[in-house]
């Protein structure tokens, strides 16, 4: 399970291969975010949300920095790093770099992801991009 979440993180992150999605994940999964996102349904939801990042982030990069695996569940830890030349969620570009990190526990069925909690760190994100006041700052 740990090379699948690695092949994932390759294929569709950085190989922007999302019609393998299928390869790694079940039909009817479930992805949950914590920044207060609806929760994503199904293979074409999952597709949907990076779809948005890479249009976000036209150069978006990932690393998987570290992978915890215990029972059906594995937790891995990501760096992201990209342009911000898109609209993203919203935000019109503001042409700037950011890099961040995320975690990401999957839960597994049948040896493909059944569901996913997804925890980026959008505070640092939104600094980054002069969005938001770096600590320290006045508003």
């Amino acid at each position: 399970m740990k090379d699948l979440v690695l092949n994932m993180a390759v294929d569709v992150m950085n190989d922007r291969k999302l019609d393998d999605l299928s390869k790694y994940y079940i039909d009817d999964c479930v992805t949950h975010f914590a920044d207060q996102r609806p929760d994503t349904h199904g293979i074409e939801g999952v597709k949907t949300n990076w779809e948005d990042v890479f249009q976000g982030f036209p150069d978006f990069m990932a690393d998987l920095d570290h992978v915890v695996a215990e029972g059906d569940k594995i937790c891995g830890h990501f760096t992201y790093k990209g342009t911000h030349d898109g609209e993203f969620l919203g935000m019109e570009p503001t042409n700037k770099a950011a890099k961040i990190s995320g975690m990401t526990m999957y839960r597994f069925e049948d040896g493909k992801i059944a569901e996913s909690w997804v925890h980026t760190d959008f505070l640092g994100l939104m600094q980054q991009l002069g969005l938001a006041p770096m600590p320290g700052e006045q508003a």
